[in-house]
This record gives C-alpha cells, structure tokens and sequence, in this order.
C-alpha cells in the first residue's frame, strides 16, 4: 500500500502457531506471514502429511522464493508433499495464494536456481507485481525438451496453472549451452549465481507477465548467431563472447540484440 510493506514472510523451525509443525526435534521450517497492519501471524505451510514427518520443511534461508507486492500470492520451495502432484522428501516448488488459502505445486525444484541467501527474491528469479507470473531458471526438463541438464528460463502463470519453457528451442534441437537471466551468469555444472554490483537487479519480466527478457547462446530465431558446445566460452564472465538477448512475448520469441563473436546460422 503506497509502496509501504504490510507483511513480512519468515521461516523458523519453532512451531509459533498451534497448526505448526516441525518435527518432533524441530528440524523442518516452516514458512509465515505476520501483518504489519493487523499483527496476525499465519503459517503458510501447516502440513499434517504422515509421510512428511519434519512438516513443510521449507528450504533453508532460500526456501522463499518471492511474492505479490502485497502478498496475495507467495511462492516458495519445500521438501514437504503439500499439495497433489508433488513428491514428498523431494523439493518442489509452490504458490500459496491467500484468498483461498490454497497451496499449488508448480515442479519439482532439484534443479532450480533458487534466490541466494544474501539477497531474498532476487537472482534466479522474477515475479511480477501481482504475483500471477514467476520466472525461473531450471536445469530440470519440465516441458517436453530435453536440456541435457542445462538451465532453461520458465514462465508460470498462477491464475491459469500453466507453465512453458521460454527459452527452449522450438525446433527441438539439443542445446549446446545454457540460457540465464539477466544480471546472472552460469556456474560450474550450469548453476546460476547473481551478478555483483550496486546497481538494481534487471528486471526479467514485464508487470502484466506477458514479456520476459533472457539470454541464450542458442540461435532461437532466424539470423541469431549460435554458439559453441562449452558454456565457459559463452559467456563475457568467462571470456570475450556475450549471449544472444531475446524478449518472449505472448508465445513468441525476439531477438533483442545479437552475441558478439558467435556464427550467424
């Protein structure tokens, strides 16, 4: 409200709320939401699941992943099976929504790039202003492509419960290399880690969801060059090549801005 914040999200492994749970050692987390406006506390992930024994078991500092401005919709990353679809002691990736109460499993999160602890929602992520739409990085294939383990930009819609890959070739052809966001660059074994620096993270995607910006070495479109098979060579951190810029919008793929140094196809 008027740029000021209104509720703040945490997670502890203490039960603060009677539908809490943790474990009977307090070793899982559990994540809340406490209103500055009304000084209600709520636990956003109060799990009963038999077969989840530690409860929610919210993922360390980063198990937050980001929200609505005002926190209608929060997303967030748990190893409890909170909701159909998901794979209890696995990481999977949520969206609570607070008008219904509602928690919905999105995909699994073993490979996503999730916020660094430094900077809670920033990095590998973006979300819009509403929090309808959520963009990530995954190294995991969640659509029909196979990534060969490298990382992919993904689009989720909350409002329609639909995810698609927006970087994924859409000739179906293997990547040679991963794509990232910006102000992130790839990691050994195609992680992803924030760009230092003072100035304010790059926004990825547009408030009403519909454009998202991302970059890839891969030729997505005609006349974008193509890169080579070793990401290290890709990348200005790592050498003297920038990747390819492109903006998805409304299902279709643009070329920002063309790599340096990389062979026109």
């Amino acid at each position: 409200e008027g740029g000021r914040i209104t509720t703040v999200f945490f997670t502890s492994s203490e039960e603060l709320t009677n539908d809490a749970n943790t474990g009977s050692a307090d070793q899982g987390r559990d994540l809340y939401a406490y209103s500055l406006k009304t000084g209600a506390l709520s636990d956003l992930t109060p799990d009963g699941n038999s077969q989840d024994p530690n409860g929610a078991s919210v993922l360390g500092n980063v198990g937050f992943v980001g929200s609505a401005g005002d926190g209608s919709r929060v997303y967030f990353a748990a190893l409890g099976g909170l909701a159909p679809g998901a794979s209890p002691g696995q990481p999977n990736l949520y969206v609570y929504d607070a008008a219904s109460g509602q928690t919905t499993f999105i995909a699994p999160a073993g490979g996503v790039s999730l916020p660094q602890e430094r900077g809670m929602g920033s990095g590998a992520i973006g979300v819009t202003p509403d929090g309808q739409h959520l963009v990530f990085l995954d190294s995991e294939s969640l659509a029909a492509y196979n990534q060969e383990g490298r990382n992919e930009v993904y689009l989720y819609d909350a409002a329609a419960d639909r995810l698609v890959c927006v970087s994924c070739n859409p000739a179906g052809t293997s990547p040679t290399g991963p794509a990232t966001l910006p102000g992130v660059f790839p990691q050994a074994k195609f992680k992803a880690i924030p760009e230092s620096g003072t100035l304010p993270a790059p926004r990825v995607v547009s408030d009403d969801g519909s454009r998202v910006f991302f970059d890839s070495s891969e030729s997505l479109v005609p006349g974008a060059p193509q890169g080579g098979p070793e990401p290290e060579n890709l990348w200005r951190e790592y050498g003297e090549l920038e990747p390819n810029v492109y903006e998805y919008e409304n299902g279709h793929v643009h070329l920002i801005a063309p790599a340096a140094g990389l062979v026109t196809s």
